[in-house]
C-alpha cells in the first residue's frame, strides 16, 4: 500500500508545484491511476478532489475559457442527467453522485481550462508523456506475450495494491492475451488505440515531430501488434476503423495506394493462420471463448428487463455494477456503454451522451480535422463492442483536443476564438 501513498502524494506535489502540467498529466495517466486504491478509493479520485479544490486558486479567468469551450453545452446536459437521476431515484448516494460528477464532467472542464491557456507550450509536454507511456505499455505487452507471463500484475496483486485482483491467463488466437500493466485486456487495448491515434496524428498529421522518423515507425508498430496481442475483437476492429484517418495520405497518390496494398497483402500471407482466426471470431463467435452472440442477446434481454423499470431516469448512478449485476447472472459484465447507459440513467442519459458525442463530431469537423471522425467512431465501436474498465469514455475530447491543437501551425488567442466561435455556433 505504501506505493500507492506514494503515487499520491507525489502527484499532490506536482499539483502543487506546477498544476497545469500536473492536471494534463494526471488525464493521461487516468486509466492507470485508477486502478490504485488508497482509503477504500482509487488515486485518481482523491486526486481529482484536490484539483478541484486548487482549481480556483491556479486558473485565471475561468468563466472567460469555458465560454469558448464548444462541448459545454453537452456536458452540461449530461451533468443534468446525473443530477435528475440522483434526485429522482432511490438507488443513489451523494458520494457517488459526486464522484460521478467531478470524474465525467469537471475533470473535462479543468482539462479544457488548463490546456487552452498555452496549447503549443504543452504540446511537447504531452509528447513527452504519450511517447513514454507508449514504450512502457506497448514494451511491455510484447514481453508479456511473448514470454507468457505478467509479473508486474503479480507483484501489485500480492500487495493488493489494485481495486481488483485480476491475472489474465486465457489463450486466443494462439497467443496470452495480454493485459500489460490493467485489470482488463480491453483496457490495455483502449490505452493502446488513444496512443497508436495520437502519436500517428502528431507524426503524419502535424508538425510537432518532424525527425526520428524510424524511431516513430517502430513504436507505431509495435502498439498495432500490442492491441492484436489483447485478443479483443472490439480492439482490433476499432483499431481498423481508426486507421481510416490517413485516407487522404493512402490515396493522395497511386503509388501510396499501391503500396500498402503490397503491404497488406504480404501480412495477410506471412499471417494467414492469425489473421483468418480473428475474422472467423466476428463470424462463429462461438469458435472463441469469451461473449458469444447468445451471451449478448442473453445481455440485451436482462438490460430491457432492467430498463423497463425506469424507462427514463434510469434506476441510479452505478446501478449496473452496484445492484443489478448481483441481481442477474444473464448480464455478465453488462459489455457496452450502452447497456449501462439504459439501466442506470435510462433514455435522459442515453440522449445526453449522444449530443456529447455529436459535440466533439462537431467541433473537430468545425475545427477542420475531418480525419479525426473515424477516431470518435473508433472508440463508440470499441463502447459498444466491449465493456473497458477504468477507460473513461468523456476523456475522448481530451485527446481530441490535443490532437487538434498539435496540427495548428499556429497557436494564437485570435485564431483560437475564431475557431471556437465556429464550433460554438
Amino acid at each position: 500500500m505504501a506505493i500507492s501513498y506514494l503515487i499520491f502524494i507525489f502527484m499532490v506535489i506536482f499539483l502543487l508545484k506546477s498544476y497545469h502540467k500536473a492536471f494534463i498529466a494526471l488525464i493521461l495517466l487516468s486509466t492507470w491511476l485508477n486502478h490504485f486504491v488508497i482509503f477504500g478509493a482509487d488515486i485518481f479520485t482523491y486526486l481529482s478532489i484536490v484539483s478541484l479544490a486548487l482549481f480556483p486558486f491556479k486558473v485565471k479567468n475561468i468563466s472567460g475559457r469555458i465560454k469558448m469551450m464548444p462541448i459545454k453545452i453537452g456536458l452540461l446536459l449530461v451533468f443534468l442527467s446525473y443530477t435528475i437521476t440522483f434526485v429522482f431515484t432511490n438507488d443513489n448516494s451523494v458520494v457517488s453522485y459526486f464522484t460521478n460528477v467531478l470524474r465525467d464532467i469537471i475533470n473535462v472542464f479543468i482539462f479544457w481550462c488548463v490546456f487552452i491557456k498555452s496549447p503549443q507550450q504543452y504540446i511537447k509536454f504531452i509528447g513527452a508523456i504519450i511517447f513514454s507511456y507508449a514504450i512502457i505499455v506497448g514494451g511491455y505487452t510484447l514481453f508479456e506475450t511473448v514470454f507468457g507471463i505478467n509479473p508486474y500484475i503479480e507483484f501489485v496483486n500480492t500487495l493488493g495494491l489494485y481495486k481488483e485482483d485480476f491475472l489474465i491467463t486465457e489463450i486466443r488466437f494462439g497467443l496470452k492475451r495480454s493485459q500489460s500493466i490493467f485489470s482488463m485486456h480491453t483496457t490495455n487495448g483502449a490505452v493502446l488505440l488513444m496512443l497508436f491515434c495520437v502519436i500517428s496524428w502528431l507524426k503524419y498529421k502535424t508538425d510537432v515531430i518532424k525527425n526520428h522518423n524510424k524511431t516513430i515507425l517502430c513504436l507505431l508498430i509495435m502498439l498495432f501488434i500490442s492491441i492484436l496481442t489483447t485478443g479483443a475483437r472490439s480492439a482490433i476492429l476499432s483499431l481498423v476503423i481508426c486507421m481510416f484517418m490517413f485516407y487522404d495520405r493512402v490515396f493522395r497518390k497511386f503509388s501510396n495506394f499501391i503500396i500498402i496494398g503490397v503491404f497488406v497483402v504480404s501480412l495477410f500471407f506471412i499471417f494467414q493462420p492469425f489473421i483468418i482466426d480473428v475474422i472467423e471470431s466476428f463470424t462463429d463467435t462461438q469458435s472463441v471463448s469469451g461473449s458469444s452472440s447468445d451471451m449478448r442477446q442473453e445481455q440485451l434481454a436482462e438490460v430491457i428487463r432492467f430498463f423497463n423499470k425506469s424507462v427514463l431516469i434510469g434506476n441510479g448512478i452505478n446501478y449496473t455494477f452496484t445492484t443489478a449485476i448481483n441481481l442477474s447472472n444473464g448480464l455478465y459484465g453488462a459489455e457496452s456503454v450502452w447497456f449501462q447507459l439504459l439501466i442506470d440513467r435510462g433514455v435522459l442519459g442515453v440522449m445526453t451522451f449522444v449530443i456529447f458525442i455529436c459535440q466533439c463530431v462537431y467541433f473537430v469537423w468545425k475545427s477542420n480535422s475531418h480525419n479525426l471522425l473515424f477516431v470518435i467512431l473508433g472508440f463508440i465501436v470499441f463502447n459498444t463492442l466491449s465493456s473497458i474498465p477504468h477507460f473513461n469514455i468523456y476523456y475522448l475530447f481530451a485527446y481530441l483536443t490535443i490532437m487538434v491543437e498539435a496540427k495548428r501551425k499556429i497557436l494564437t488567442n485570435q485564431s483560437l476564438n475564431k475557431i471556437y466561435y465556429h464550433a460554438k455556433h
